[in-house]
């Protein structure tokens, strides 16, 4: 008789062990809770571009960017003239130098079109990367002010104005909230200044990568090209940031 107690007080055991390591059945998680009152439905527009280059740090940031592009803008044109006097002596006195001061002149036209050439390439891809180094940090805050501001607001929806193709038709001055979005951003840079101030990048002289996908070495061409030098101004008339991502659009 106590040979089957104890064999059943084994199996018992046995059994609470086994339903003690089940794995517990699972239960649904909880859902968050719904916003309390009704959903946005306000809409607002605004000129991103001059949002982000109208306040403080993006004045600056700016002014720096203008004076790197007038700075390319003036060793172009130097090099352009270069290439137009060597172009006009070959012109005027070709019949009188000899053959070989001939091939020199016109090696050396070559030569100033491929600097000129990337000369220009260069200027797109620095003042691009320019571009981002000082103003990406400002569109970092713009962002976060935008998104803060639309929701105390009970903005669903923020567009911008500031591109060329906004399919906009028709906009409400009464609607647009740059201006309160410029004095949000200085007062959030205020309280949080950036950790590296727009326009402090290291010397533009340094070694830059080469553009993807561009040749190493512009292909010759007989003659300087005839092209524009770069805008002083491009860098600043319109921005080429990220623009702010979309508050629907959760990373």
């Amino acid at each position: 008789m106590k040979r089957v107690t104890l064999l059943l007080t084994i199996a018992l055991l046995a059994a609470a062990t086994v339903y003690a390591q089940a794995p517990a059945p699972q239960t649904a998680a909880p859902r968050p809770a719904a916003p309390a009152g009704p959903p946005p439905t306000g809409v607002a527009t605004i000129d991103f571009s001059r949002a982000l280059t109208g306040n403080v740090e993006g004045v600056r940031a700016t002014n720096k960017l203008q004076a790197e592009g007038k700075d390319r803008q003036n060793r172009f044109q130097a090099k352009q003239k270069e290439g137009q006097d060597a172009q006009g002596k070959l012109t005027a006195s070709g019949n009188v130098l000899s053959e070989a001061a001939r091939a020199d002149l016109s090696k050396k036209l070559d030569q100033i079109g491929i600097d000129l050439q990337r000369m220009q390439d260069d200027f797109q891809r620095e003042m691009g990367q320019m571009q981002q180094e000082y103003l990406g940090p400002v569109a970092d805050v713009a962002r976060k002010v935008i998104e803060k501001y639309a929701a105390e607001k009970g903005y669903a929806v923020v567009f911008d104005t500031s591109g060329e193709s906004n399919n906009i038709i028709f906009n409400n001055p009464a609607v647009d909230i740059t201006d309160e979005v410029i004095a949000k951003i200085d007062e959030e840079i205020q309280k949080n200044p950036l950790s590296k101030t727009p326009g402090t990048a290291a010397p533009t002289g340094a070694p830059r990568p080469a553009a993807p996908g561009s040749p190493t070495t512009p292909p010759a061409t007989t003659r300087p090209p005839a092209a524009n030098p770069p805008a002083a101004n491009s860098p600043t008339a319109n921005p080429a940031v990220p623009k702010p991502a979309d508050p629907a659009k959760k990373p």
